[in-house]
C-alpha cells in the first residue's frame, strides 16, 4: 500500500472483515477480559508488528489501543489491537515523500517494512517503555525519542497503556 504525504493508513480498511469468506481462520482471541476463539484471532499480531514498524519510521499515530491483557509477541506498551466493531489502528504518513507498507511472511514470522524516501539528514528512534502496577492492572508509559546526528529533535509521549492480568480459567480441564 502507498501514502501520499498526509495520507491516513487505516488497518481495518486495508484488511477489511475478518470473515470466512476473506479468508481469516479461527484462533485466540481476547473478549470481555478472556481468551476465547474467534475468527480472525491472531489478526493483532499483524497489527502490532505494523506499529512497530510505523514507530521506527517516525510517523504520525493517528489511533491506537492496547490489548486488555499483555501479549507474548511483542513488548508491553508496543502493541495495536484491531477488532470489526471499530477498534482500529491508523497512522499518517508525516514524510515529505510517498511510502510504501510492505508485508511479507516466512513459515511463522512476519516482517513489516515502511519503505520510502530516507529522512535528511537520517533520523534514530528509540522506545523507552515504563511499567507501573496500578490495583491488579500493569501500567506501562510508552516514549518515543528521535536523534539526529546524535542530538534528540523529537519526544513524544505515546499512549499510555493498561493491562488487566490474565485470569486463570475456571474451567478444569478433564
Amino acid at each position: 500500500k502507498v501514502l501520499a504525504p498526509g495520507d491516513v493508513f487505516s488497518f481495518n480498511n486495508t484488511v477489511g472483515r475478518r470473515t470466512v469468506d476473506n479468508g481469516f481462520y479461527t484462533a485466540k482471541e481476547y473478549i470481555d477480559g478472556k481468551s476465547v476463539d474467534g475468527i480472525g484471532g491472531g489478526t493483532c499480531q499483524v497489527s502490532s508488528t505494523l506499529y512497530s514498524a510505523v514507530l521506527y519510521a517516525d510517523m504520525a499515530i493517528v489511533e491506537r489501543l492496547n490489548h486488555m491483557m499483555s501479549v507474548g509477541y511483542i513488548p508491553l506498551g508496543q502493541d495495536a489491537t484491531v477488532a470489526d466493531d471499530g477498534v482500529d489502528f491508523k497512522f499518517k504518513n508525516s514524510s515529505d515523500y510517498p511510502v510504501k507498507v510492505c508485508a511479507s511472511t516466512s513459515g511463522s514470522t512476519i516482517t513489516i517494512s515502511i519503505v520510502g524516501t530516507a529522512w535528511d539528514p537520517p533520523r534514530e528512534v528509540k522506545i523507552s517503555n515504563s511499567s507501573s502496577q496500578s490495583g491488579k492492572n500493569t501500567v506501562v508509559h510508552s516514549t518515543r525519542y528521535v536523534y539526529s546526528n546524535g542530538t534528540l529533535i523529537s519526544t513524544d509521549t505515546l499512549n499510555t497503556s493498561t493491562y488487566m492480568p490474565h485470569e486463570p480459567d475456571p474451567t478444569p480441564t478433564p
